[in-house]
């Protein structure tokens, strides 16, 4: 249930680190309504190509646009 992914008004991939050899990209994504989400991927590789191992929505602290 992430409706703001599915048709996202804009979408701006900040800070891509690694914890502890996972490899956690932050996404903040405006919906079509002007809202802000902000969500962390775990991203992993797999047989050459890079994949979803998870997603958590994170506080966003009331950001709208």
């Amino acid at each position: 249930g992430y409706p703001m992914v599915w048709r996202p008004g804009s979408v701006r991939y900040l800070d891509l680190r690694d914890e502890g050899g996972r490899l956690m990209q932050r996404v903040e994504i405006t919906d079509q309504r002007g809202a802000t989400h902000l969500l962390e991927y775990e991203m992993i590789d797999q047989e050459g190509a890079w994949k979803i191992n998870g997603v958590r929505l994170l506080e966003s602290g009331g950001l709208a646009a």
